[in-house]
């Protein structure tokens, strides 16, 4: 996963809007350093952008490699008056998304790299292996083929 996930800043500059200041006071930053986190960092996109990896882009790492990422972002939610649902999340059927898949790699990834013991490793695979297949059947009702 790229170091800047995109447009991160731009969500943050367009968020914060006037209240940079305040925010900046708050999250106990120098204006300064703050108003760097919404700016662009170079990419190929920027060359030139001067930005820094923003404290967004954290709160998605932490999610992304967390093992209950769907407890951290219900907790967002609901602390703003919603509540998180999986997209295509209808009567109880789940649908398997890309992040979904995306996360679940890194979890696993993640577990092997810090040498997690072959339980935790299964465990991993194990839910990896159910989103996947999910995903195909997923795949094979909103697209079936013409042999069917």
């Amino acid at each position: 996963m790229p170091a800047e996930i995109d447009g991160t800043w731009r969500v943050l500059d367009q968020g914060v809007g006037v209240r940079r200041k305040l925010v900046a006071r708050r999250v106990g930053r120098p204006l300064s350093s703050f108003e760097k986190q919404l700016l662009p960092p170079p990419s190929l996109e920027f060359p030139n952008g001067n930005g820094v990896t923003n404290d967004l882009d954290r709160v998605l790492t932490i999610i992304d490699f967390a093992e209950h990422p769907h407890l951290i972002l219900d907790f967002i939610c609901q602390r703003y008056g919603g509540q998180f649902v999986l997209k295509g999340q209808r009567q109880g059927h789940l649908a398997a998304t890309p992040s979904d898949v995306r996360s679940l790699a890194m979890r696993l990834a993640l577990a092997i790299d810090e040498g997690a013991d072959a339980e935790r490793l299964r465990e991993l695979r194990d839910e990896l292996s159910d989103v996947a297949h999910l995903a195909v059947e997923q795949a094979e009702t909103e697209n079936p083929s013409e042999e069917d």
